[in-house]
Order: C-alpha cells, then structure tokens, then sequence
C-alpha cells in the first residue's frame, strides 16, 4: 500500500503573490513522495514547487484561471516535459483565451505540447488506473470547479476550490476523510468564513479540515478537526 499525502506549497490569496511575495494557494498529491498532480499553479507556486518538491509536476489540476490559480502556468509549460492540464471545460476554453492567448506569437511550440484531460459526461477525471477526481461547481463569480479525490471506491481527499460557503459544496468534498478549505477571517459571497467553517466543522467529526487562501495570520478555531494550513506542512491521505 503506498502512503499518499498532500503538501501545502502556498496560502496566499488575490494579490498576496504581487503585493507581499506571498505564494499563491496551492497544493501538490504525492505518492510515496513523487506527485501524482499538482493543484492550481497561481504566482509564485512554480518556485514553491522547486524549493519543496525539488520538481515541477507536469499534471497539473487548475480550478479556474485567476491568476492566483493559473498566474503560472504560461511559464511552467516551457519548463516541463509533457504538460498535463486538467480542468473543466469552461476553465480550459478560458485558460486558452485568456491566459495563454499570446501562444501564437510566443508560445506555440510550448501550447502545441499540452494534453488537456477534461471530464467525462459524470464530471469525472481520470489520473491514473487507480486515481480518478469527481469535479464539482464552486459558488465564485468566475467559473469554478473543485474536486473529491478517489482511490479506487475510497474518497481521500475533498477540495471545494474558490467557494462562499455553501452547505452542498462543503458536503460533497466532506465525503473524503480530508478536506482543504478556502478560507477567510471575513467571509463573503465567494470565500468562506472562519466562523462559517468552524461551525461546519462541527457537523463533521468524521472530516479533518485543512484551511488556505488566508495569506497570513491565525485564527482560533473552536472545533478539533479544523486548523489554518502552512507551506511546508504536510497532511496523510493514505498510510503506507
């Protein structure tokens, strides 16, 4: 059996990266610590990712195409070998519009090389023979997908992506035993609360609650199962 587990590679939100230096949330799903995908590639992450993993995953999940989710990308795919994006629909027709939409000009070669695995007609991504991600729509303005990370029929790993709180989104990604959660001291329409997912948290005891995109700061949360994420810091998904 091998051991599976996430790393934290950034926490910052908005303009954290531009402003402050502060790495773009992401995170990176190892196995037996080679990634098996990369989660979002927003400012900074590139580098976050050669300073912890020692490498640049070339399977790279996106959830949506604001920069602190894709900001990287168009320089990451001169950097590896076979790129591998993996996205919704809508998110890649907007990465290519938007993000990459220079590629004839400067970057044709580079875009010309990229696979892009969207999801089938259940919304459903798979990694590998074994690995396999269950998208599912985030409450955000801007078109957002977040998933639940399956070995096999064994939920490992919940992701709700960019979201306001929202009870059904929250519920979906509660399925696995791990969840990582966007999350703000303030909440609003598109960015959970603290006080919002604490209180989730609580219906939730089975579900262990890792939260990002708060830039900095800490927070003291009432419940057991949930704290604020740190890069560095690592979470089991699966014990070897």
């Amino acid at each position: 059996m091998p051991k599976i587990e996430a790393v934290c590679l950034g926490v910052g939100k908005g303009a954290s990266y531009v402003m402050k230096g502060i790495t773009s949330t992401a995170f990176t799903v190892l196995i037996d610590d080679a990634p098996l995908f990369q989660v979002d590639m927003g400012g900074g992450v590139a580098r976050a990712c050669q300073q912890i993993l020692g490498r640049i995953p070339n399977r790279i999940y996106v959830s949506h195409n604001h920069s602190d989710h894709a900001g990287d990308l168009a320089v990451v795919i001169h950097l590896i070998d076979n790129p591998c994006i993996m996205a919704h629909p809508t998110v890649i027709e907007n990465i290519k519009q938007h993000r990459l939409h220079d590629a004839p000009a400067t970057q044709q070669r580079s875009i010309e090389k990229i696979t892009w695995i969207e999801p089938d007609a259940a919304d459903q991504i798979q990694i590998d023979a074994l690995h396999r991600l269950t998208l599912t729509r985030s409450q955000h303005v801007y078109t957002t997908y977040g998933f639940v990370l399956w070995r096999g029929r064994q939920p490992l790993l919940g992701y709700p992506a960019d979201t306001g709180y929202n009870e059904m989104v929250y519920r979906r990604a509660a399925q696995a035993p791990v969840m990582i959660v966007d999350g703000r001291a303030t909440g609003s329409a598109e960015h959970a609360g603290f006080e919002d997912i604490d209180a989730f948290a609580q219906k939730v005891p089975h579900c262990q609650l890792y939260v990002v995109h708060y830039e900095s700061g800490d927070y003291a949360f009432t419940s057991g199962n949930v704290r604020l994420w740190h890069p560095g810091d690592r979470v089991t998904l699966l014990e070897g």
